[in-house]
């Protein structure tokens, strides 16, 4: 025995007191009750006499961990980021918390999210704004930018995030560490969000955000649990048999093109895997012109009511409401969530039929980099990148 597990779950305890005053990520504490956890996890480990067992059935015993404030947590705070829900706390565990406690984990936080986790920077009038810990005057991220920024800084070895249109995957890019988004259906969404129980088309997921490449399959693992047969995550992938294919920009006029830097850094990935295996093509994805349109869409593909549920389902509101409750310095809400009413009252809504036909055609091509449940490919990807050019760097 190298540590107890209440060394492990205090020493980030403190870690997260430490930062939290510089990137407000922090949002609700368990500190008490984890630490409290930790001694039973000590206890248990040194009457145990069958370690090994503990070791394949709760391969998180004594970890810490933390998770977004939008997914629920028995006892703590589900505001969302409304102050209308200010003092709304869950009655149970989303589930995906639920199977991460199962494995032994210990939640010590919940972490700040934008209103209803739909904007793609991390603050509220509720409980203010996430800064990054590597540039306190820049952006985390959003909707799991909490999670981003007390894992970038230490405050917690990995996290448990959801994603519907980057919520993982860009907290983790500005915060320097890994996201993963499994394919879509493998985790079960009850109590992420406003969800009550498991939707069958959803393009929500949960997923793991953490610094090491490595632990992103054991926490995928459990997340995905009994669905983990409809992936190959222990199948050695042979990185040079992988065909690789990338595209500089999306060709959308609606989105930024990347700068030097950015480029500079996937034109030196791109000549890694070039010489790793033969081969790395240069393509556009056909619809890919389309992607700000397509996205719009499928966000919308849930049957979400984005007006009721900003009022925590009190009352329908509307675009004009909140602008002159903006004006008049009433309103709740932030400017994003204002500019989301305007998208949605006054701007046209794209065409079903035609986003579906695009889809489609963009999905059979995309196959060929990474089909669905291929999620391994990604992973020994990330694996592959992370001991090549490096992975996580500690804020200064």
């Amino acid at each position: 025995k190298k540590v107890t597990s209440e060394e492990v779950v205090t020493t980030y305890i403190e870690r997260c007191k430490e930062v939290n005053g510089l990137i407000n990520a922090v949002v609700e504490d368990r500190y008490s009750d984890a630490i409290k956890e930790a001694k039973v996890v000590d206890a248990t480990i040194e009457k145990c006499t069958d370690l090994e067992k503990i070791r394949i059935t709760l391969p998180f015993f004594g970890v810490p961990f933390t998770t977004k404030e939008s997914n629920c947590a028995k006892g703590l705070i589900h505001s969302m980021g409304l102050l209308c829900r200010r003092n709304y706390r869950s009655e149970e565990d989303a589930t995906t918390v639920r199977f991460l406690k199962e494995a032994g984990g210990i939640l010590i936080a919940k972490t700040n999210v934008p209103e209803l986790n739909l904007w793609i920077e991390t603050r509220n009038n509720l409980y203010g704004q996430t800064n990054n810990p590597y540039d306190i005057t820049r952006t985390v991220g959003g909707s799991s930018g909490g999670e981003g920024a007390i894992v970038a800084a230490c405050g917690a070895p990995f996290s448990i995030c959801s994603d519907i249109g980057g919520s993982t995957r860009m907290p983790a890019f500005f915060n320097g560490l890994f996201g993963h988004k499994p394919s879509e259906g493998l985790t079960p969404v009850a109590g992420i969000g406003l969800r009550e129980t498991d939707y069958p088309d959803t393009m929500v997921a949960a997923g793991p955000l953490c610094k090491k490449a490595e632990d992103l399959i054991p926490l995928l693992k459990v997340l995905i649990s009994s669905n983990v047969h409809k992936l190959k995550l222990d199948e050695p992938v042979k990185m040079k048999n992988l065909k690789v294919f990338y595209q500089e920009s999306s060709g959308d006029l609606r989105a930024s093109k990347i700068n030097r830097t950015m480029q500079a850094t996937l034109l030196k990935v791109i000549q890694h895997f070039r010489e790793l295996t033969g081969s790395a093509t240069k393509i556009k994805i056909p619809g890919s012109e389309y992607s700000y349109k397509l996205w719009r869409y499928w966000m919308t593909a849930e049957n979400v009511n984005f007006k009721l549920n900003i009022t925590d389902r009190k009352y329908v509101t509307s675009a004009k409401r909140e602008v002159f409750n903006l004006l008049t310095g009433n309103s709740q809400l932030t400017l994003a969530a204002i500019i989301k009413l305007i998208d949605e009252d006054f701007l046209p809504q794209e065409n079903e039929e035609w986003a579906k036909h695009i889809t489609a055609k963009m999905k059979q091509f995309l196959m060929v980099v990474a089909a669905p449940y291929n999620d391994h490919l990604c992973l020994a990807v990330a694996k592959e990148l992370e001991a090549t050019f490096g992975g996580w760097v500690p804020p200064s």
